[in-house]
């Protein structure tokens, strides 16, 4: 995946203060729990037998070329904090863990994609003016009732927040994709329902969205 969660957290964009006021649900994280959650991401415990090393620890979907969407539970928030913490050379403790950082909602991160091969690794490909309608940023995040397409059943996020990336084509066309990060109540997050990720292309037009089942076997990974 090319985008990767250790930038969103060098962006501020999983801490508290970068959200302002946002009302979540405090922290149900003991301090034992933060405890651990923290040494996890300093590298000086296992858990479960593992590091904590790369996204696909927590992917939650795979949708599409090169990317996907990953859920942050609180105790892997705070471990992800103390991890670039670390890379800092920053001190962090029970202390630092607090506000979204670590309150009661599972945050979905969906990252936009190209929906077609890199240029120059699979041929020339379309010129780049024509091949900006090939990238899609997302536009909504959503959880469905497994079997349901009811729009009235969807289950909203409590909040959401956007990262707009922006790049410039070789001809100076600027390209702006969004990643969305939508967080849930945890219960919420279970193998009952799907996750909808709506996307929206290069021009602004909504493309077609991408459902992914929650797998059971994937939620006994996370914490």
């Amino acid at each position: 995946m090319r985008y990767s969660v250790a930038v969103l957290f060098a962006a501020g964009l999983l801490a508290a203060p970068a959200f302002g006021q946002v009302h979540s649900p405090p922290s149900t994280l003991t301090l034992d729990q933060t405890q651990e959650a923290i040494d996890w991401g300093m590298g000086t415990l296992k858990v479960a037998g593992k590091e904590l090393n790369g996204n696909q620890q927590y992917q939650i979907a795979n949708y599409g070329y090169d990317a996907g969407a990953v859920l942050l539970t609180p105790f892997l928030r705070v471990a992800l904090a103390a991890q670039e913490a670390k890379r800092a050379d920053r001190p962090f403790g029970p202390a630092d863990a607090t506000g979204l950082l670590a309150d009661n909602l599972c945050h979905v991160v969906a990252f936009p994609y190209d929906r077609g091969p890199r240029w120059g690794s699979d041929g020339p490909g379309p010129p780049w003016e024509a091949a900006m309608e090939r990238f899609a940023g997302v536009a909504q995040v959503l959880l469905m009732p497994r079997g349901s397409d009811d729009p009235e059943k969807a289950i909203q996020p409590v909040w959401t927040r956007a990262q707009v990336n922006t790049s410039r084509t070789p001809a100076g066309r600027k390209l702006e994709t969004a990643t969305l990060i939508a967080a849930f109540p945890c219960e919420a997050v279970t193998a009952a329902n799907d996750l909808l990720v709506i996307f929206a292309r290069g021009s602004g037009r909504l493309t077609a969205p991408q459902r992914k089942p929650i797998e059971e076997r994937e939620l006994q990974k996370w914490r």
